[in-house]
């Protein structure tokens, strides 16, 4: 008699622990999609959007600088932390964070120079969309909109949006993709 009690108590408190956890993911999930649905309207007025004022972007650089040195320097603790809750959540580990930069963005990890074109900032300044270029040693290029947004006083990387042919932000010239090497000298 007293194992099975103690078993319908065990049965009882797992049955607990799982409705806790399916509720508390539910929750998550549903939090998510809000903070995503929230986003995408503020991007979707982008005609709204208004020039980046100077401490906009000084935030936004220093975040973005401060997550490639840490990249370059294998910190992949600080490279996620700088990056948003939401983003940061969609990694189990660090470690898998780590991998996925390094084999699907090398040029991120490991890249010589950042240039910064103009930002556009929603009109309550929650979001910011940063033109960048980024080069790496061997001259290669890629031209990427860095999608970053308010936590408390700090901008955290959203996305990185890698721009096409026929896409020039007004803070580059329009050269479409750039993935193969410039030549010695040359400026973007």
């Amino acid at each position: 008699m007293n194992v099975n009690r103690g078993l319908k108590r065990l049965l009882v408190l797992e049955g607990l622990l799982v409705v806790f956890a399916v509720g508390w993911r539910v929750q998550t999930l549903v939090a998510q999609r809000q903070a995503e649905a929230e986003r995408n309207r503020s991007i979707a007025r982008v005609a709204d959007w208004r020039r980046t004022t100077d401490a906009e972007r000084h935030k936004v650089i220093q975040t973005i600088t401060g997550q490639l040195d840490a990249f370059k320097k294998d910190d992949y603790r600080k490279a996620i932390l700088l990056q948003s809750s939401a983003l940061r959540d969609r990694f189990p580990s660090v470690e898998i964070f780590r991998q996925m930069m390094k084999t699907r963005y090398p040029l991120f990890t490991q890249y010589e120079t950042v240039d910064f074109g103009n930002g556009r900032s929603d009109p309550k300044g929650q979001t910011v969309r940063m033109f960048v270029r980024v080069a790496g040693k061997d001259g290669t290029a890629v031209r990427v909109i860095y999608i970053m947004v308010r936590e408390g006083d700090a901008y955290r990387v959203d996305g990185v949006q890698e721009l096409e042919d026929g896409y020039g932000p007004r803070g580059f010239p329009n050269r479409g993709r750039e993935r193969q090497p410039l030549p010695t000298g040359i400026k973007a």
